[in-house]
């Protein structure tokens, strides 16, 4: 992928992270986007997540890319290397399943970076771009835990882009200090 030019998305299991930790952590420097809970994330870096200023340094020093740690119904924490986004939940109409959660919400984040990145025919990303794909990614999320199983529920783009549901998610955004 790297010779090619190509990004690469990870979501490492707590099993992957535990058995492989170092390769995954020697892989960092050529990921574009990793995705982890917030226990997968302290046991990949050694730190507890109560410290989690000083996981997302470890993590903002490892990989060049954008690192988003979720927390179930506490929502989602987002680091590009430059700011610290911080988002809640939507709203579910009713929780049917937790059953792909975590997956949706890695899918809908890399299908909106991957959308910003063709309107902007560019690679660089802006904080709008971030915050669009963490609302995105949390609507698909809240969507699938609405329905029975992992798939069910899945936005595709004419969902999303049509319902008001999808369109207000406070997103709190702080720059990183150069120290």
């Amino acid at each position: 992928a790297k010779k090619n030019g190509i990004n690469v998305a990870f979501n490492p299991s707590g099993y992957h992270i535990k058995h492989a930790g170092k390769e995954i952590l020697s892989s960092l420097k050529n990921i574009a986007f990793l995705v982890l809970n917030e226990g997968e994330a302290a046991e990949l870096v050694g730190i507890p997540f109560s410290k989690e200023k000083e996981v997302f340094k470890k993590l903002d020093k490892l990989m060049p890319g954008i690192v988003a740690v979720t927390n179930g119904r506490r929502g989602v924490t987002v680091s590009d290397g430059r700011s610290i986004y911080k988002a809640k939940i939507f709203k579910e109409k009713k929780i049917a399943d937790y059953t792909g959660a975590g997956d949706a919400f890695g899918s809908g984040f890399v299908a909106a970076l991957m959308r910003q990145q063709l309107k902007a025919k560019s690679y660089k990303l802006k904080a709008d771009d971030v915050k669009y794909a963490i609302r995105l990614a949390s609507a698909n999320a809240t969507s699938v835990i609405e329905k029975i199983g992992a798939t069910e529920g899945i936005l595709r783009k004419k969902d999303f882009d049509s319902d008001a549901r999808w369109k207000n998610l406070k997103i709190s955004v702080k720059k990183l200090s150069r120290t």
